[in-house]
């Protein structure tokens, strides 16, 4: 076969055989360049003067373009001949008799790289997330690219990236993962009808919280990558697209993808576990800061950033270390160097100083009082109190509420106004809880009974004074009996108009006397009048209230016949005054009635 250059062939034997063609390079490093070559063979042919014959070169390398055509950042340069990519050893295919040779352009693919909490990994293979680490924790891509407007874009010409993450985890659930349905506004899904429903986001991380994030054995995240060039201002146009990795039955249903690479991530997650160290006060002393710590474990108090608390002794004692549930007492800066194993508790020590005798050093105690919402505790907070004395707290409700419960070290000790520690020997806490009232129905009595005054027949006058000689007519016992009930919720009664005697008490005591016989006998009674004081046993009894208590009268002393009654009614609702002076009395007479 004659391959003398420059000789002409033309029609079908153009496409039969392979002929010389002379190449034109424009625009090359050393200007233009011509080369002679072989049609439809590789570029690597050269022809041999000396010998007279064609032979493969295979150091051949197509001429570098002049300077000022590679500097186009974030595009690949090539050679192209009749719109076709030549390379240093791929085949010259070309149907022009003067072919030339030119410079062209393509932009580059992005650079992607796995992170872990935004730190470049070695390959995609397993990431690893440590949650004892500082967080956020998260994984997924980085992905660079040379016209990203951070990098060399401009605000007309500079490329940008979405994300569409899916989580795979599951055989059942496919590529509908537990995340696809807990944050559907980040993971991607797909319908039973097997529709894609892409969600793209800016997300190129997603974030890894807990145990339940990790990705193992065959469970997997995978990020489709979709990259957009804007040239000139102009419309958004894909030029990246990575491949999904979902399993296609004939055709490539990934239409979209420039290339045939997905990205999948596993990931491990890894927590060590946590031990609780804590401090406690003592006996002679307060602690000042947290007292309560995690440690994981291996580590120490002073390489988890933790300190020690401060110690504040009582006067008259100094602090002597800390006493560990091992019975090894240690300085604070040994505990702080301790390397933690397990749960431990440290309890503050305490000496009493020299020259003290013991006589100005004073053990106090904490009792934390608090109060729920309707009402207050008096006092409240961390209440300090000396070894073997008493403290009293008072308990009141706000308009609207009434005292449900008091609890004294987690212990109910009912709906008492007032609670008094006696010879504190230990830390307490007391709590009051509150409920709101009932109103009490509308019985219309209130809009033709004097029921201002009749308060005072139930809680004293409000001077101090309970005023027990003082006499009431006895329409007036039903609106207190009906005033005490309600405030009490006492439970209903016998329908009966007597109350039930108690041994002992006269029978005048009851609302109506024995053998009251008929209408006009009623009326009778009901302009006779009984003194307060008999008012206030029978409404106590009829109630059955506890009795006795705090006594705030000036004019009842504990000698009366009626005293627990009636400082039992003030400690179940009633309100005193100030006691004032006593006023005079005089015991109940057989013939009053």
């Amino acid at each position: 076969m004659d391959y003398t250059v420059g000789r002409s062939f033309t029609g079908a034997v153009k496409r039969a055989l392979s002929y010389p063609v002379t190449l034109t390079f424009q625009n090359a490093k050393e200007g233009v360049i011509k080369q002679d070559k072989l049609n439809y063979q590789s570029i690597q042919y050269e022809y041999d003067e000396a010998a007279g014959f064609w032979a493969v070169n295979q150091d051949y390398l197509l001429p570098q373009p002049a300077g000022e055509q590679v500097s186009k950042p974030g595009y690949n340069t090539f050679w192209t001949v009749d719109d076709k990519k030549l390379t240093d050893s791929g085949k010259i295919n070309i149907t022009s008799d003067n072919p030339t040779v030119e410079i062209d352009y393509v932009i580059q693919n992005p650079t992607i790289q796995p992170v872990a909490d935004g730190t470049v990994q070695a390959d995609f293979h397993t990431l690893s997330i440590d949650l004892d680490a500082a967080g956020p924790h998260t994984v997924g891509v980085q992905v660079s690219h040379p016209l990203l407007k951070e990098q060399q874009g401009t605000e007309d010409t500079y490329v940008y990236f979405q994300y569409c993450w899916w989580d795979e985890s599951g055989e059942e659930s496919g590529v509908n993962g537990p995340r696809s349905r807990a944050e559907p506004e980040l993971f991607s899904s797909s319908a039973e009808n097997g529709i894609l429903n892409r969600v793209k986001t800016e997300n190129a991380v997603i974030p890894i919280d807990g145990q339940e994030h990790a990705r193992t054995d065959g469970h997997y995240y995978m990020v489709e990558i979709y990259g957009y060039l804007v040239e000139n201002g102009g419309t958004p146009e894909l030029f990246y697209k990575s491949h999904h990795n979902f399993i296609d039955f004939g055709s490539d249903s990934d239409t979209e993808a420039t290339v045939s690479r997905s990205y999948t991530l596993q990931v491990e997650v890894t927590q060590l576990e946590r031990h609780a160290v804590l401090f406690q006060t003592g006996e002679h002393g307060t602690l000042e800061g947290t007292s309560n710590f995690a440690v994981k474990d291996g580590s120490t108090m002073r390489k988890s950033g933790y300190p020690v608390p401060s110690v504040a002794a009582d006067s008259g004692y100094s602090f002597t270390g800390w006493l560990g549930t091992d019975g090894i007492t240690r300085t604070s800066n040994e505990v702080l160097d301790l390397t933690v194993t397990g749960d431990m508790t440290f309890t503050a020590q305490y000496a009493k100083d020299s020259g003290s005798g013991g006589s100005t050093g004073t053990t106090r105690y904490t009792i934390e009082a608090s109060a729920g919402h309707g009402g207050g505790i008096s006092p409240d907070g961390r209440v300090r109190v000396s070894r073997g004395s008493d403290k009293t707290f008072r308990i009141t409700s706000d308009a609207g509420y009434e005292i449900a419960d008091v609890l004294v070290d987690g212990e109910s000790v009912g709906a008492v106004s007032r609670y008094t520690f006696e010879t504190v020997r230990k830390n307490h806490t007391i709590e009051a809880e509150f409920r709101a009232v009932e109103k009490a129905p509308d019985t219309g009595v209130d809009r033709w009974l004097n029921t201002t005054d009749h308060r005072a027949y139930l809680n004293g006058y409000g001077t101090g004074l309970f005023g027990p000689d003082d006499h009431m007519t006895r329409p007036r016992r039903p609106r207190c009996s009906t005033t005490s009930c309600w405030t009490r919720r006492c439970p209903p009664r016998s329908a009966s108009p007597t109350c039930p005697p108690t041994p002992g008490t006269p029978a005048r005591w009851r609302p109506w006397p024995p053998g009251h016989g008929g209408r006009r006998r009623r009326r009778k009674f009901a302009q006779r009048t009984i003194t307060r004081a008999e008012f206030t046993v029978m409404a106590m009894r009829f109630a059955r209230l506890p009795e006795g208590g705090e006594n705030p009268f000036s004019d009842v002393t504990s000698s009366d016949w009626f005293y627990d009654q009636v400082v039992g009614r003030c400690s179940t609702g009633g309100s005193p005054a100030t006691p004032t002076a006593p006023s005079v009395r005089r015991p109940p007479s057989p013939g009053r009635r």
